[in-house]
């Protein structure tokens, strides 16, 4: 805006040089906003906390860091890639939304009960062979989405819903977890 011998926002200015003026031009810089959605994880911003307001042309450092048991995959909306690390230039609002999937290893000490899966491949029912009682069973398709959850001790599921392609299944019973891919025909 404007002080001295001027007030208001008008730009530009009309001024009658009728005397002396003295007139000051206020300026503020542009904001932006950042708006970070990630679900499985977070996302570190430099400078600035995440969903912060910034100066225009501000460059802000975007670091993803998933959570225990999840892994970084990619950005979308205003940012695009799949390193961990990017940069944003605030010339505008925008939204970046990190996206984290889960992690399975077939190997990995956390996922330790045996169990058995047949038939595999399966077409629509597949039975699950355990020695523990199963408390929980989960399965994921190969983008680490949860597309099947059941809480009931099943010895068998129906995955006739799903479409072709290879799946993950884990089951928990008291004393841990057991991960074992099957393929849906």
């Amino acid at each position: 805006g404007w002080s001295g011998d001027a007030s208001g926002t008008t730009n530009p200015l009309n001024i009658t040089m009728d005397a002396d003026k003295t007139v000051t031009a206020n300026f503020s810089p542009i904001q932006r906003t950042l708006t970070v959605n990630a679900a499985n994880g977070s996302v570190t911003a430099s400078p600035n906390p995440v969903n912060g307001t910034y100066d225009d042309g501000t460059v802000v450092t975007l670091t993803a860091v998933p959570d225990s048991g999840y892994q970084f995959d990619s950005w979308s909306g205003d940012a695009t890639g799949n390193t961990t690390q990017i940069t944003v230039t605030m010339d505008g609002d925008k939204t970046v939304t990190a996206s984290f999937s889960v992690t399975l290893g077939i190997n990995d000490e956390k996922f330790k009960v045996p169990f058995k899966l047949y038939p595999n491949p399966v077409e629509d029912i597949i039975h699950i062979e355990s020695k523990e009682i199963v408390e929980k069973i989960k399965i994921y398709n190969v983008l680490g989405k949860e597309v099947v959850s059941s809480t009931m001790s099943n010895e068998s599921i129906n995955v006739s819903s799903l479409s072709k392609g290879l799946y993950f299944m884990i089951i928990e019973t008291t004393s841990g977890k057991g991960v074992r891919r099957f393929i849906k025909k």
